[in-house]
């Protein structure tokens, strides 16, 4: 029988989860503008390419990084591993400027990244099916994403940014 503190707990677990999600996100948004919007522009042409690179290659890294984390040495293998997780990251902060984008277009950036993020995130965070099946597919394909835009290669112009009024 669940108690309230129970439930409290699990539901403050998942809505932390949320939270850092969602700063991930509207974080990468806003440092790597060019990359993102290299992402962003790889989600809107070819989503299904971007999906299948990333459970080809991110796949494959994590079996690696399991594997190789039984043996000696194991900390330092899964410190390293977070490097892809991260990678990941700021491609799926490119499919939520996508989808924030589709959602209203005349928002500024982070809006749009809160927007698309805080709907993906959502759908991250919805039990089982979003756990098991949506946010390591979203991930993966945020990790292909970031493979096919070559970021550091990357000619993508980002979007313009609108200035804000200076306190007084």
């Amino acid at each position: 029988m669940f108690y309230t503190g129970t439930v409290f707990t699990i539901l403050s677990i998942v809505f932390g989860f949320f939270l850092v999600l969602l700063a991930y996100w509207t974080a990468a948004a806003g440092l790597f503008v060019k990359t993102t919007d290299a992402c962003r522009q790889q989600y809107s042409e070819r989503p299904v390419r971007c999906t299948l690179i990333g459970i080809l290659t991110f796949g494959v890294m994590l079996v690696l990084i399991l594997v190789a984390a039984k043996g000696p040495g194991a900390g330092f293998v899964l410190l390293a591993g977070t490097i892809p997780l991260l990678i990941s990251f700021v491609g799926t902060a490119g499919l939520a400027l996508h989808i924030g984008t589709r959602l209203c277009n005349t928002a500024d950036r982070w809006q749009l990244a809160m927007r698309g993020g805080a709907i993906l995130g959502l759908c991250f965070i919805t039990p089982f099916l979003g756990w098991f099946i949506i946010a390591p597919i979203g991930l993966a394909s945020g990790f292909g994403a970031f493979v096919l835009a070559k970021p550091w290669k990357s000619t993508a112009v980002p979007a313009p940014m609108s200035a804000t009024p200076a306190l007084s």
